[in-house]
């Protein structure tokens, strides 16, 4: 993912509802470093969002945003514990929405975006996205721990003289003794 020389960086409130309704190209980026949310679950927060987005009014007549939110991230590896590189790639496809009414009665294709007045917190919904792109366990592509690591201790032989300890033993051994 390389970034090109002529993107700028995104504001981070605007007016959606007014972009929808003109037609309005989103396209630029937003340093990780300004979604804070993101501190849990990445290693680091360096490096750029690339965003590319469409404000419109779809032919239902639903403000919607369309497009692509990528980003190059670090996270941790959940077989090594170390720090692996990971590319966020998320298709956005939302409506905005003014409360909880309208959302529920979206079609289920949009996704809601709660937008009350007329400035929107345009980094809350890319980091949203990212949020739910993100794998829910991380691990490298390739064997990162040694196959032995993953075995406690040998397992005991079960030949046939290796008596079994039964719980219940106890019990049959009672159920048998005379009164």
């Amino acid at each position: 993912m390389t970034q090109a020389p002529n993107l700028r960086v995104l504001p981070s409130h605007l007016d959606a509802r007014k972009m929808a309704h003109q037609g309005c190209q989103l396209e630029g980026i937003i340093p990780l470093a300004k979604l804070q949310r993101l501190n849990s679950a990445l290693t680091r927060l360096e490096g750029e969002v690339m965003v590319d987005l469409t404000f419109t009014v779809d032919e239902r007549s639903h403000p919607v945003v369309i497009g692509t939110v990528e980003a190059q991230v670090f996270v941790v590896c959940q077989r090594c514990m170390g720090e692996m590189p990971y590319l966020v790639k998320s298709n956005v496809h939302v409506a905005l929405v003014a409360g909880e009414d309208q959302a529920k009665a979206l079609p289920k294709d949009l996704d809601p975006w709660t937008v009350v007045d007329s400035s929107a917190d345009f980094y809350h919904l890319i980091e949203e996205e990212i949020l739910l792109a993100l794998p829910m366990v991380a691990y490298h592509d390739h064997p990162c721990v040694e196959q032995s690591l993953f075995s406690s201790q040998e397992e005991p032989d079960q030949g046939e003289n290796t008596k079994v300890n039964n719980p219940f033993s106890v019990l049959e051994q009672l159920k048998g003794s005379p009164k």
